[in-house]
């Protein structure tokens, strides 16, 4: 697939959540292209852990056995106050079993997992496309065509992916589920987040 035909589905973002996003539609039979605003991947992490259930996510996208390779499972942690004092803590045995099958949580470099992800997608047949910020989606009856900056053409797909970018600000989709929640941002206007006590 090529940007020049029109695949299935257009992902916005290529981070961990759009490209695993992608290569789940994929390995289900749809053609799907991945735009993402930065140019490569950024070499610093901002995630460095996750739970037995995204492992199964991986584990489901025929992954897991990469995913061990560039993972370490915790032993534990401990919280604990400024001050030092130990707030709680709990240690998991190296041979346990676990309920998912898998470590509780495990924690990694993102910048690998990314090159991992994203090499694991373009063998799917998942089109990245580096370098392309979405400006903006616009959605009518027939679907969302996108805006981008770099673009060769446009793109008119459903609108189902609600949540906070500017490419997902512009689609009319609500929450149902959700009371008191907008389209484009789940967690509403920064005043209105619940405070944590």
């Amino acid at each position: 697939m090529t940007i020049d035909g029109e695949p299935d589905v257009v992902v916005v973002g290529g981070g961990p959540v759009g490209v695993t996003t992608a290569l789940l539609l994929a390995h289900r039979g749809m053609s799907v292209c991945v735009l993402e605003r930065a140019p490569a991947i950024y070499d610093l992490p901002r995630a460095i852990a996750m739970d037995d259930e995204i492992q199964r996510v991986f584990q489901n996208a025929g992954l897991i056995d990469g995913l061990r390779a560039i993972t370490t499972p915790l032993a534990g942690a401990e919280f604990v106050h400024p001050d030092g004092e130990r707030i709680i803590g709990i240690e998991l045995p190296a041979d346990a079993e676990f309920p998912l099958g898998h470590p509780p949580t495990v924690q990694y470099y993102q910048p690998d997992l990314e090159t991992f992800l994203r090499a694991a997608a373009a063998d799917a047949g998942v089109e990245l496309r580096l370098g392309i910020e979405v400006t903006g989606v616009d959605q009518d009856a027939e679907g969302a065509p996108g805006s981008p900056r770099s673009p060769r053409r446009e793109f008119r797909k459903p609108a189902r992916s609600p949540g906070r970018s500017p490419a997902r600000d512009g689609l009319a989709r609500g929450f149902p589920d959700l009371p008191g929640v907008s389209s484009g941002n789940r967690h509403g206007p920064r005043g209105d987040r619940p405070a944590v006590a």
